[in-house]
């Protein structure tokens, strides 16, 4: 692997302006080995065992294994499980020779003329050839009911646990921690923050757990057409890591210290055909969560729904007519953006589309 990102000479001097800078320069040498066996144990029980062995140039060696049981303990009920050790290489802009320039924003409580507004800043993140890898131990859990011959009921519960999480601390955490540190933060003449330096580390563990739920209900036959109604659902149980290198581990779930993470988020469908005519009504559900900037305010949830309706012209020619966002529902408010969260909400409101689709 080999990475060589530069910049202009114009940029490093000033005198061009660009909306980021990745600088990165750095190589490594990677070999992998990896196997795996299926071992049918009896009728309707099943083990998969599996092991994946790196060696990186630049930090050294890892090995993944990984087990797993399916059992169809009933001809309504299977059960499944898996045991596994994972691990995540540094990426060359984290543990070689690199320097970013991004853009971002804070709510800063010393700022002395808007200390409870955003304000933008910039970010000028460097690597850590110090670096180790991440690991993690990671568990799942599960089952799967059927009533019907026509119905299914999904849970899985999850638990990983990462070793060593690579990262920066929070643009919170900085400011927090500005007395220890002030060398990570520059101010102008009138006390406002206009930079913030950090540096990749392994910051400590992150644990994350949750469910994840799969419902399925099927009508095949009624003098209406086909019918089936489709449901995922997850639950965000904990995630938890430090806010800064040796702190205690926080609880990010349904907030925002680590960015924006709902507890609940949910896609549920209800689908028809009948001949050449189809339609789907989706409904996607996005759950609130707690502001950390601002204690005591909770970002509201929102949902959304959309159309997707379809007809067969020919048997390789179908038409669909697309509505995203159907009752033009605004993203909801959060302050610590300008407006809203966008790696939650769409902005783009009520938005329409014709598809065609030709098979050859």
């Amino acid at each position: 692997e080999e990475m060589d990102s530069q910049t202009s000479t114009a940029v490093l001097t000033g005198t061009e302006l660009r909306p980021a800078i990745n600088i990165i320069n750095g190589s490594r040498d990677v070999t992998a080995l990896f196997t795996e066996f299926n071992i049918p144990v009896v009728k309707d029980l099943s083990v998969n065992l599996a092991g994946r062995a790196d060696k990186y140039s630049d930090f050294g060696s890892a090995f993944s294994p990984k087990a797993s049981v399916r059992y169809q303990a009933a001809p309504w009920l299977l059960l499944r499980g898996t045991v596994s050790r994972g691990f995540r290489a540094p990426s060359l802009p984290e543990i070689t020779n690199s320097t970013s320039v991004s853009y971002g924003s804070v709510i800063d409580p010393r700022d002395p003329i808007t200390p409870t507004q955003a304000r933008g800043i910039t970010n000028i993140t460097t690597a850590n050839s110090n670096l180790s890898p991440e690991r993690s131990n990671n568990i799942d859990l599960g089952f799967v009911l059927s009533p019907t011959p026509t119905s299914s009921i999904g849970v899985d519960y999850y638990r990983i646990r990462t070793n060593g999480v690579i990262g920066t601390e929070s643009a919170d955490s900085i400011i927090a921690n500005e007395a220890t540190h002030p060398e990570k933060i520059v101010r102008d003449a009138q006390g406002r923050i206009l930079t913030l330096y950090r540096q990749y580390a392994n910051q400590g563990d992150r644990l994350a757990s949750g469910f994840d739920f799969d419902l399925r209900q099927r009508f095949p036959h009624t003098p209406y057409g086909s019918f089936a109604l489709n449901a995922q659902l997850s639950y965000v149980l904990k995630f938890e890591a430090p806010l800064s290198l040796g702190a205690p581990l926080t609880n990010g779930a349904g907030n925002n210290w680590f960015g924006s993470i709902p507890k609940w988020r949910g896609v549920t469908s209800a689908n028809w055909e009948n001949g050449a005519y189809s339609g789907t009504l989706t409904w996607n559900y996005v759950d609130g969560y707690d502001q950390t900037t601002r204690p005591g305010e909770r970002v509201k949830p929102v949902g959304t729904f959309d159309v997707n309706f379809g007809y067969k012209i020919t048997p390789a020619t179908t038409v669909n007519l697309i509505v995203l966002n159907l009752a033009d529902k605004k993203p909801s408010w959060d302050s610590s953006f300008a407006f809203f969260d966008y790696t939650q909400s769409d902005p783009r409101g009520r938005f329409a589309s014709v598809k065609l689709t030709h098979r050859v």
